[in-house]
Order: C-alpha cells, then sequence, then structure tokens
C-alpha cells in the first residue's frame, strides 16, 4: 500500500512540477500539498531509522520538500505566477 501511495505522490509531484514550468496558478498550491505529504511522509523516519546515515537521508527528505515550499510561496514567486 505504502508503494502505490508513494507512485501516485511521485507522479502528481512530476504533474506539479511540469504545472510550475508552464507558469499555471494551480501548480503552486499542487506543489504546496505535494511537498507538505512528502514532509508528513518522511517524519516518522527521524524517530524510526536505524542509523545516523538513514537519519540524515531522512532529513534530507523534509529539508527539501521545505525548501520548495518556502521557494514556491516567496514574493517574488506569487508575482510571478499572478502576473500569467
Amino acid at each position: 500500500m505504502v508503494l502505490y501511495g508513494g507512485t501516485v505522490v511521485s507522479i502528481v509531484d512530476l504533474i506539479a512540477a511540469v504545472g510550475l514550468w508552464m507558469m499555471k496558478k494551480w501548480s503552486l498550491w499542487l506543489t504546496i500539498v505535494v511537498s507538505v505529504l512528502n514532509i508528513l511522509s518522511s517524519a516518522p523516519g527521524v524517530v524510526m531509522a536505524p542509523d545516523a546515515a538513514s537519519k540524515a537521508i531522512v532529513v534530507v527528505g523534509i529539508v527539501v520538500p521545505a525548501l520548495i515550499i518556502m521557494l514556491v510561496v516567496l514574493p517574488t514567486s506569487r508575482r510571478a505566477f499572478a502576473a500569467t
């Protein structure tokens, strides 16, 4: 079940990336939703990862979507999408 969920989120993530590339307004919210889902799915790994290397990978899996959210909600990004 987790494998199918991850596959669906990945496909939706690709759709959001294409929407961002094409400057579609709907892609902003889709990117935020998918990034939050990625953060939530990675969060248990911080506690449950067996070793330090795995925990480091999980932290990267949390930090990268958080940076994506930050970049999408920047005022310059919002203005760029509002102009289209």
